[in-house]
This record gives structure tokens, C-alpha cells and sequence, in this order.
């Protein structure tokens, strides 16, 4: 049985069939519901079963060239990619270029075949096609196949752009509708080549794009390109080539980089600065300091003559620094310095621009002076003459003497009048400015009127202070009533200083009658007054009465102000006591061995390295020494051993104990004297009466006096009472740790 393909009626399959020799097929039926097929004979039935009736059918479509039912037939994928080879090889016969490429791009031919296939018949658009399809079938991590192929179609489409160019312009006479077709198939292709960068840009190499699309001159495309991968800089300076300088600034503002702000400021600056400063506004987060050098003009421009347009320009940077110093509070001293500088080279006539900002720009907090520096200042004005500028920075450096020349050499008399008035401290120095000012006045003025207003201004000359400027020959009727004014002023003067000095000899009397009247005060004690400090009677022992109303015993006050006394006082103390001390032993002769063993100047000599030495031996002196000392030296039966208000007292002889006194005592001669209005006010009182110092005591009298009072005055000078209690006002009511219940 032979099976034949109703498409080419070719036999596509046989079948031996095993029969006898005498056996005979009668016929051949169809089961239409089982779609099979019975065969029988005398003697068998032979059931045929059809399986993959179509499995070749794409061959016969193939070898007719129907390219699309051969593909709709074909299962195997193997068979499916020779279809298309195929077809992409009739259509390469054929000349359909790009059908060819588009099937290439699917199938298995090797890609060199293909790509050779393409440039040997010239077809580069249909090459194009076939790259892009190839390339939107790789993988993302082909990134070595990728850029190849992206890097090719970008210098294919580069190439096709300029050669639809050269055609435009190298075929006028093809006529307006060629024409107008190629410029619109260029317009396609540079569409086209702009979604391909921007569909691929990751994966074409920037350094290599860029080399390409300069070397093929498409100065848009790489702009395109610049914007889409970020490459600013490569745009600024694209048109700062082009001297775009508009576009320049434009793509400085499309980026945030700050640092292609300092790298272009000089050359923006220098060709269109009104624009650039513009663009420095819109980023307040930029250096100022880093842009001066841009904003400055070049030496050899300062140079030369400068004309209108480096002037504006210089009044352009300056309304940019004015902003950034008001606007944005910069304190960069270098800043600062560069408008000054700006200001100070300005050829204009007055100085007004540069006065006011020297004027009215703050001083450092911390520092207390301008932001600018002053000697910079002070320099530069020099240089371009800005003098009247100059006597200003004079003024604000503390030299107010050489601010008042230099504002009298410009003539400018009203600024050295302000700058004299700045020496407020010193007022020898600011008659001395006014004098200079003054004999400029009357110098350079020559009119005497004039110099009488000016005299009028201040009240640190007068009159007699200004006539030596005059000269020797001057009628004196032109200032005649300045002159008596002044004399006026003068008896006016004079008057007051005899009612001054009178009214000093009336206080003086007063003094003299109060103190006449010191030796008749007296002050009242009673047998029962006690001892503020240990509370005892206080007329059991020596004692000392104070105009407060505190008493103390000798020895209790001595211990009381010896706990208060400073080091030093101390120290003195015991010198004191060890030359009185000395002195009595000489005077009386020798004394017992038990009272020279407890002298004062054997115990002060014993202790006084120890004194000196630490303040725990200062604490001993305090407890031990001193009180019992001294309180010898004090006592011991002399009736007067000091003179004197503040000299320090001694008592009588004690009363025995058992002695009544009355409840009132008034003491006359031996009364406790109250210390005048002129004393003190916490002079102790006087126990006894004080022997006047007569003229013929002895020079060693005089100094044991002289010692005594100055011990009197170390010790009772003030109630030690009350010194503490003042002393101790700022102390807590408790101490730390100390219950206050």
C-alpha cells in the first residue's frame, strides 16, 4: 500500500502487507467517527491507523516558498529555525533587505554571515535593523555583547545622519519633494537614534560615545547625549567654545554640581557677569570665597585704562558681594575685603559708595572689629588716593591723631571734627585734636568769625586757647565780645573758688570744735554688764567698751580678733610683741627665772618659726601664744601703756572681789571716752586716762609709743563682734550635714 501526499502527489509512505498467494484486498473503507481506516480481503481485516498525518507538510510549504503555512505546520524547534534561514535567505535574493534582517534576527545563521551578507550589498539600513533586533534579544548580562552592538549602531545611525546630510546639500536639483523626503527621513533617523541613546545609554560606553559622535561632528547629538548621561561640564564648555555664553550659564543652572561653578566663574564672569552673578544668587550655598578670584579683575585689566564696560561690569560683581554680605550674612573676611577692594579702585570722584560700607559694616562679636581687615584697608586706600577713606580706617584703629591730619589735608572739617569727638576716654587727646583743628581753622580760613563759630562748637577750648594762632597784628574788635564772654566766665570761675574755700574753713572750725569737745564724751557702765564673748562680769578683769555697745575682756577680745586676723597681720603682730616685749624686760632689770622662762619674746622667739611656717602653726600662735602674751604686755599693773583714740587701753588696779561698787558707775578722769564722728565707728574706749607725750621722752619712748599704737590700732581698731557678723553675712544659716531643726 503506497500512501501519496495530496499536496505534490508524491508517495510519502508504503506498506507491505502479508497475504497469501491467492488472497486478495477487495476494498478500502473510512470510519468517519473514529477517523480510521479498515482494509479487508477474503480472508483478513487490516485496521490503519494514522498518526502525525502533517508532520512534514512544512516541507512541501517550504519547498513552494510559502514561508508562513510551512511555520504555522512546523512543532520542532530545530525545524522552525530552518524555515527561517530559509526565508531570510529568499528575501535576501529577493532585495527585501529589511524583511531579511528582521528574520536573520530570529533565527540560528551565524551572525558574521549575516552582518557580511548586509555590507557586501551595501544595505547598511537593513544592517541597522538587524542589530537592533539582535540587541533587544540578548540578555542583560551580556554587557560585552551589548556595548559592541550599541557602540555599532550609534556610529551606523552617526554615518547615516550625515550622509542624508550630504545629500540634502549636495542635490539641489532633485527637486522639492526628494528634497523634503530626505530631510524628513533625516529627521526620522535622528528620532530614531535618540530613543535608541536614550533606550541604551547604560550600556554604551560614554568616553567612546563621545569620541564618535565628535568625530562624526553632531554637535546636537552629543548635547542629547551630555543631558541624558549628566556630562554638564562637557556642555558648559561646549558653548563657552561656541561663546554661547547664554546656553553656558543655562547649563550651569540645570545641574547642582557646585564645583563647575568655581571652575567656569572666571571666564562667565569676565564675558557676561550681570548673568553669571545671577546664576552665583540662585545657589546661596556656595563659597564666596572660592569665587574672588573670578570676581576680581585681572591685574593687567586694573592696569589699564579701564573703560565703561569694566566699569559696569565692576558695579555688577559689587551688587553680587553687597547681596551676599546683606542678604546671606557672610562674614568671610576676604569677602569683606573684596568689595572694599572693588569700592577703593573705582574711578569716581567722590567717595561716598566706599565711605558708606566702610561705615556701616558690623563688627565681629568676638573680635570687636570690622570684618575687613583694617591694615588691608588702610593700604589700598593709599594706594588709589581715597583719602577721605583712609581718615575713616584711621579712626576705627584707635588712631584718632593721624584720622584728623588726613581729614584736614583733604579739607574735609566736619569728618575731623567727628574723628576728634572719638576719643571720648581721653580727654587730653581729644583738646589736642581740637587744637589741631582749630589752627587749621584759623590757618587756612583766615576769617576771624569763622574761627569764634568754630569756638562755639566745643566745649574743650576757649578763647585764650586759640589766640596764640592768630596772627601778631589782629584787630581786636572782631572777637572783642568772645574776649570779655570769656573774661566773664573766668570771675565767674574765681568766684566760685573762694566760696569753695570758704565753706572748706567752716568744716575745717567744725572738725577743730569737734574734737575739742572729744575729751569731755564718755560712756556709762554698770556692775552687772557682761563680757560678749565668755559672758562673764565684765569688771572682774582688764576690759575694752566699744561704741557699739559690745565689751570684752582683754584677753577674750585679743582671742576673738586673732581667730579673724589674716597671716600677715599675725606676723606683725608678733614682731610687735617681741620688741615691746624686750623693751619692758630692759627697762625694769632682770626679771624672776619663771617669768623670763614665759616672757613674751621667749615664747614669740620659741614659736616664730612655727608661725611662719604653715598655717597650723599660725592656728598654735592663735591658741597658745598670743593671747597669753600679750595679755602680759598689756597688763601686769602698768596704768597707761598706749595714747591716743584707738590706742589700746589698760584699766586701773583691779578691785578686790568682794568690793560693792554702785549700780551706776560715771567714770570722769578714768572715764571710757566716746570716738568723735571723725573716728571709727568701732574704736574702743579708752579705760584710763592717757598720758600726753611730752617733748623731752626719749627717742626710745617715742618708738615703744609708736609700737603700742600701731598695736592698738591692729587689735581694737574695730569690735570684733560686729567685723565678724559682717563678714559673715554671705555664710548659710547651716552648715552642710547640719540639721536645721
Amino acid at each position: 500500500m503506497q500512501i501519496v501526499c495530496r499536496l505534490n502527489s508524491s508517495v510519502v509512505h508504503e506498506e507491505m502487507f502479508d497475504l497469501k498467494s491467492d488472497e486478495k484486498i477487495i476494498a478500502i473503507t473510512t470510519d468517519s467517527v473514529d477517523q480510521t481506516y479498515w482494509l479487508y480481503s477474503d480472508e483478513s481485516i487490516f485496521e490503519l491507523i494514522v498518526k502525525n498525518e502533517g508532520r512534514d507538510i512544512w516541507k512541501v510549504y517550504l519547498a513552494r516558498k510559502d514561508f508562513e503555512k510551512a511555520l504555522s505546520h512546523v512543532n520542532m524547534p530545530i525545524d522552525r529555525d530552518k524555515i527561517l534561514v530559509n526565508q531570510a535567505d529568499h528575501y535576501l535574493e529577493t532585495a527585501k533587505y529589511i524583511s531579511a534582517a528582521q528574520t536573520y534576527a530570529q533565527c540560528s545563521k551565524p551572525f558574521e554571515e549575516v552582518v557580511l551578507g548586509f555590507i557586501d550589498r551595501g544595505e547598511r539600513d537593513a544592517l541597522r535593523y538587524y542589530l537592533i533586533s539582535r540587541l533587544e534579544r540578548l540578555k542583560r548580562q551580556d554587557l560585552t555583547q551589548r556595548m559592541m552592538l550599541a557602540t555599532w549602531l550609534t556610529e551606523i545611525y552617526l554615518a547615516k545622519i550625515n550622509e542624508l546630510e550630504d545629500l540634502t546639500g549636495a542635490d539641489p536639483s532633485g527637486g522639492d519633494d526628494e528634497a523634503a523626503n530626505i530631510i524628513a527621513e533625516q529627521q526620522l533617523i535622528e528620532d530614531e537614534l535618540q530613543q535608541f541613546l536614550r533606550t541604551y545609554k547604560a550600556d554604551l560606553d560614554q568616553r567612546t560615545t563621545f569620541d564618535l559622535i565628535t568625530s562624526h561632528g553632531r554637535k546636537d547629538v552629543m548635547i542629547y547625549y551630555a543631558n541624558l548621561v549628566g556630562d554638564h561640564q562637557r556642555i558648559i564648555r561646549h558653548y563657552i567654545l561656541e561663546e554661547d555664553w547664554k546656553k553656558a550659564i543655562d547649563g550651569l543652572n540645570r545641574q547642582a554640581d557646585l564645583e563647575l561653578y568655581y571652575k567656569f566663574a572666571p571666564v562667565l564672569v569676565r564675558h557676561d557677569p550681570r548673568s553669571a552673578t545671577a546664576a552665583f544668587m540662585r545657589q546661596p550655598k556656595l563659597d564666596v570665597k572660592r569665587l574672588i578670584p573670578a570676581l576680581m579683575p585681572p591685574r593687567s585689566c586694573v592696569k589699564r585704562r579701564k573703560n565703561a564696560a569694566h566699569e559696569e561690569n565692576t558695579e555688577i560683581v559689587i551688587e553680587y558681594l553687597k547681596f551676599v554680605i546683606s542678604r546671606l550674612n557672610n562674614s568671610d573676611a576676604p569677602v569683606h575685603n573684596a568689595l572694599l577692594t572693588l569700592y577703593a579702585t573705582q574711578q569716581q570722584a567722590d567717595e561716598a559708595s566706599l565711605l558708606r560700607f566702610l561705615a556701616t559694616t558690623p563688627d565681629n562679636p568676638l573680635t570687636g572689629k570690622p570684618y575687613y581687615d583694617l591694615d588691608y584697608a588702610l593700604r589700598i586706600c593709599k594706594v588709589n588716593n581715597k583719602l577721605q577713606s583712609c581718615g575713616l580706617i584711621y579712626s576705627k584703629m584707635g588712631l584718632y591723631e593721624s584720622s584728623v591730619d588726613l581729614a584736614l589735608r583733604t579739607g574735609d572739617l566736619e569728618l575731623a571734627k567727628i574723628n576728634a569727638e572719638k576719643a571720648e576716654d581721653d580727654t587730653l587727646l581729644r583738646k589736642k585734636l581740637w587744637l589741631k583743628i582749630a589752627e587749621y581753622v584759623v590757618h587756612h580760613q583766615r576769617d576771624i568769625k569763622t574761627a569764634m563759630e568754630f569756638l562755639e562748637s566745643t566745649d574743650l577750648l576757649k578763647i585764650e586757647d586759640i589766640l596764640p594762632f592768630f596772627p601778631d597784628f589782629v584787630v581786636i574788635d572782631e572777637f572783642k565780645e568772645s574776649i570779655c564772654n570769656a573774661l566773664e566766665a573766668y570771675s565767674s570761675s574765681i568766684q566760685r573758688l573762694k566760696d569753695d574755700m570758704e565753706e572748706s574753713h567752716r568744716t575745717t572750725r567744725l572738725i577743730e570744735e569737734d574734737l575739742g569737745k572729744l575729751s569731755s564724751r564718755f560712756l556709762i557702765i554698770n556692775q552687772e554688764d557682761m563680757c560678749s564673748s565668755c559672758h562673764e562680769r565684765l569688771l572682774t578683769r582688764q576690759f575694752y567698751l566699744f561704741p557699739c555697745q559690745h565689751s570684752f575682756h582683754a584677753d577674750c577680745l585679743i582671742k576673738e580678733v586673732t581667730q579673724h586676723m589674716a597671716p600677715y597681720q599675725l606676723r606683725r603682730m608678733l614682731a610687735i610683741q617681741t620688741k615691746l616685749g624686750t623693751s619692758s624686760q630692759q627697762a625694769g632689770g632682770r626679771p624672776p627665772l619663771e617669768k623670763t622662762l614665759m616672757s613674751p619674746a621667749n615664747l614669740l622667739s620659741d614659736s616664730k618659726k612655727l608661725a611662719l611656717a604653715s598655717v597650723q602653726g599660725l592656728d598654735h600662735v592663735r591658741r597658745m601664744i598670743i593671747p597669753d602674751a600679750l595679755v602680759g604686755v598689756i597688763g601686769g599693773g602698768v596704768g597707761v601703756i598706749g595714747s591716743g583714740v584707738e590706742a589700746l587701753g589698760g584699766v586701773l588696779p583691779l578691785p578686790k572681789m568682794g568690793l560693792k561698787l554702785p549700780r551706776v558707775t560715771s567714770f570722769s578722769s578714768s572715764a571710757a571716752a566716746l570716738p568723735s564722728k571723725h573716728d571709727p565707728p568701732s574704736s574702743p574706749a579708752s579705760l584710763s586716762p592717757k598720758a600726753p607725750l611730752t617733748t623731752t621722752a626719749s627717742p626710745k619712748a617715742a618708738e615703744m609709743e609708736k609700737l603700742k599704737l600701731e598695736l592698738d590700732h591692729l587689735l581694737a581698731s574695730q569690735c570684733a563682734l560686729c567685723l565678724w557678723s559682717l563678714n559673715s553675712i554671705h555664710l548659710p544659716f547651716t552648715r552642710d550635714g547640719e540639721s536645721d531643726l
